[in-house]
């Protein structure tokens, strides 16, 4: 927050002031102050589809030191499959293009010291609606494809990995708000996966009523910025 205080030629004892708030803050309103002369501002900038990694396919035995409700053991071949599956999965598509209805991208075995596991996955989403361009598959700590999962056989971290490249979709700019008012961010605009972000634009709001002496929340994205100017 920072301010700015003016006097007004001709204006007698009447000084303008000026409050801007690049973040999220309060406001007090002086004693003095029943309404706010001129109140202004802008959300955040709207964000273009850009490229990036859209999702990351995971299938990897992790040692855990929290005692596992499973006994021992877990099996490679579990992970492996379910690697295969979503390999699978993601190489049926011609890319760049859309991606398939159906991806098992998650597959994470936990194993602690005494070899008992749990297991989170293997989850199946849909990339019907993410643009991808490509993809590229990793293997950590060259993880066998059968036999049962050991703790001592993990080194912290093993199994394999598949790393699916995009369009990652943009958004309109969160809006600001202050004083019962709200200050739009930027639009987003045409359609993914090349819809582009706008800047925002600054509203404009005259003789505001507030309450002497009142706290006002002021909400600020990032990038966004409000202006109080009042009179004291």
């Amino acid at each position: 927050m920072t301010g700015i205080t003016c006097a007004l030629a001709g204006s007698g004892s009447s000084t303008l002031t000026t409050v801007t708030f690049t973040a999220n803050g309060t406001w007090v309103a002086p004693s003095s102050v029943s309404s706010v002369a001129v109140l202004s501002g802008k959300g955040a900038a709207g964000v273009s589809d850009t490229a990036g990694v859209v999702d990351n396919g995971v299938y990897y035995a992790l040692q855990t030191g929290s005692t596992q409700p499973n006994a021992a053991y877990a099996q490679w071949s579990s992970l492996y499959s379910s690697y295969t599956t979503g390999l699978s999965n993601i190489s049926s598509k011609t890319y760049p293009g859309y991606g398939p209805s159906s991806f098992l991208g998650s597959h994470l075995i936990y194993v602690d010291p005494s070899d008992k596991w749990s297991a989170i996955g293997p989850s199946s989403y849909s990339l019907s609606s993410t643009y991808i361009t490509g993809y590229t598959t990793t293997s950590n700590g060259s993880p066998p494809t059968s036999g049962n999962i050991v703790y001592s056989g993990i080194s912290a971290i093993r199994g394999w990995g598949i790393t699916v490249n995009g369009i990652i979709r943009g958004s309109a700019g969160t809006a600001s708000t202050a004083l019962g008012q709200t200050f739009p961010g930027g639009t987003y605009t045409g359609a993914y996966p090349n819809a582009v972000g706008n800047p925002a634009v600054t509203t404009t709001f005259n003789n505001v009523a507030v309450t002497p002496g009142a706290s006002y929340s002021i909400v600020v994205p990032s990038g966004g910025q409000v202006n109080i100017s009042y009179y004291v």
